[in-house]
């Protein structure tokens, strides 16, 4: 069950709290950071946009966009606008099974935006850059 979304802040207080630890002990910064693990970030599409600018700001984080990851199980639209806003950050996809008619039983997302609409966005994405 869903409690809440994180907000922007709450993404990078993450990556600082990371980036301070490893500092601290004399080891580099992270370079990379994958949207993963904290539920849809495409469906947190605001805050994750967010901070994705402000990891890449070259006076905040300054990661490459290249080095910023948003794994989704597949937001069609927001997945859309990813490519639109951030077109060099890279997207994995995770499919959870092999076919449409199996994914549609395990991911309830899978219902509103089937694979052949994915795979056009990520055909998109892929495209953008």
């Amino acid at each position: 069950n869903l409690i809440g979304d994180l907000d922007t802040s709450e993404i990078l207080e993450q990556v600082a709290l990371i980036t301070r630890h490893e500092c601290a002990r004399s080891r580099p910064a992270p370079r990379n950071v994958v949207f993963m693990g904290m539920g849809e970030p495409l469906a947190n599409y605001q805050s994750v946009s967010a901070a994705v600018t402000s990891l890449c700001d070259p006076f905040h984080f300054a990661l490459r966009k290249k080095g910023v990851t948003v794994s989704t199980v597949g937001v069609a639209p927001a997945l859309k606008k990813l490519t639109r806003e951030h077109p060099e950050v890279r997207v994995a996809l995770s499919l959870h099974a092999p076919s449409q008619e199996l994914r549609a039983r395990i991911v309830p997302a899978a219902k509103q935006w089937p694979l052949h609409e994915l795979i056009e966005a990520l055909d998109d994405h892929l495209n953008s850059v």
